[in-house]
């Protein structure tokens, strides 16, 4: 039984992961982008293909750290002892992204990919074992939706204090010192992640038996995994094409201040509390397939519109009644993602005999970076059709972009077949056993 306290304590981890997630989101392109400090300036295009490239590293290592991870036999068990060691490091390359030596173009793009990308790569060192514990820990579909629903909360936590705090702290501050604050945020919610962990001793924890090349080819070919991996991509890839785009938006189209992004992320992350136990309901109600469903047309829906409402009559309202709006189905990404990959898990044990939650969590957080390398490198190409005031066509193509990538992450989930409860008995009778 997964204790509510436990499950709290557990959820502190997705605060640190969102707020290092949005700042990095919003911020990163937007402040190596503009010279600063005495080092150059990098060409949007370049800092996209550079995000991308490091997407292709992460094919690798996101991929040796879930099956290390699986394999492990330390004495504190499989998944702590890549939070204990990870975190601090994680903290470190996050400070280290917003303090750049003065380089020209040339040595500011090597110090980016390098820093940058040690930092995604610890990220999975950490995020990676800490979710793999959901399918461990929660063993029912309501646990599962519970903890996930726990998690959102402190994730839209961290969100909030992200987009509430960030731009006036860079405002007043500068960056390094917002490097500083958040990245000792980051390490103290980790830490007390650890306090809801009670880890099965590696004894009992049954341990894969596949070799690394053919747990990734079994991974691979569980149609289930990817009917609803493809979607969650799909999300990850529009969201953050916004987050990027959001800046620019506000100051180029908006006319308003690097200040005011505080208020069009912070205002509709607040929005996101009562969306989750809307999500939540939903989700016991009429299972997570339908419900996350839902978020996904809505979110395909209402996206395209980001395209007008920033100059329409009143643009500055209307922009953030369309964020309040585009936030609540996107709440449903934060409620279900770790419930639908530990149903995964739990379907790939009855067709292997072995846990290997590691691997698919990675996988999983492989394609979200992906996902975020993907809007980078399209972010890139669409600073050429105009992202400065009165030229911003690039910005305005992100809405209808977004919609459409959408809508084929919903054609593709259709064909997601898992029941909320994974038994044999039910699985024999969808023909998936």
């Amino acid at each position: 039984m997964f204790r509510k306290r436990d499950q709290v304590f557990f959820a502190q981890g997705s605060l640190g992961l969102n707020v290092e997630w949005i700042v990095i989101a919003t911020w990163l392109v937007f402040f190596y982008a503009a010279p600063m400090g005495g080092r150059a300036a990098l060409p949007m295009a370049l800092i996209g293909g550079l995000l991308f490239a490091g997407r292709v590293i992460d094919a690798f290592t996101d991929v040796l750290v879930g099956f290390w991870s699986d394999n492990a036999t330390y004495r504190r068990g499989r998944r702590v002892p890549f939070i204990l060691a990870g975190a601090p490091l994680l903290a470190l390359t996050f400070f280290l992204i917003w303090n750049p030596p003065p380089l020209g173009i040339l040595g500011i793009a090597i110090y980016f990919f390098l820093i940058v990308n040690l930092h995604f790569f610890l990220i999975t060192v950490v995020a990676v074992p800490h979710s793999s514990l959901v399918p461990e820990l929660a063993t029912t579909s309501n646990e599962r939706i519970s903890v996930s629903i726990w998690m959102a909360i402190f994730g839209t936590i961290g969100v909030v204090i992200a987009t509430t705090t960030a731009g006036p702290l860079i405002e007043k501050a500068g960056y390094p010192l917002m490097g500083i604050v958040f990245g000792l945020i980051v390490l103290g919610a980790f830490y007390i992640a650890l306090l809801g962990i009670k880890e099965k001793p590696r004894q009992v924890s049954p341990v894969t038996r596949l070799n690394l090349k053919d747990a990734l080819r079994v991974t691979l070919s569980n149609k289930q995994f990817l009917f609803s991996m493809i979607p969650l991509i799909c999300l990850h890839f529009g969201f953050g094409l916004l987050m990027m785009s959001l800046p620019f938006f506000v100051t180029a189209v908006l006319g308003l201040t690097e200040g005011d992004v505080m208020l069009y992320q912070g205002v509709p992350a607040i929005a996101m509390f009562p969306a989750l136990f809307l999500w939540r309901w939903m989700g016991n109600r009429y299972g997570k397939k339908r419900a996350f469903l839902l978020c996904l047309i809505l979110i395909a829906v209402g996206a395209p519109f980001y395209f007008v409402v920033g100059i329409l009559p009143m643009a500055a309202t209307l922009s953030l009644i369309y964020l309040l709006l585009i936030i609540i189905p996107m709440a449903g990404l934060f409620a279900f993602h770790n419930a639908i990959v530990s149903d995964v898990t739990d379907y790939d044990e009855l067709k292997t005999g072995e846990r290997r939650e590691g691997m698919y969590f990675s996988v999983y957080f492989f394609m979200m970076k992906v996902g975020g390398g993907l809007g980078a490198l399209v972010f890139g190409f669409l600073g050429h059709l105009g992202v400065a005031p009165g030229d911003f066509l690039g910005i305005q193509m992100v809405g209808p972009i977004f919609g459409l990538v959408v809508f084929l992450g919903f054609l593709i989930f259709r064909k997601y077949r898992l029941p909320d409860t994974i038994r044999g008995k039910t699985l024999e009778e969808l023909g998936l056993k």
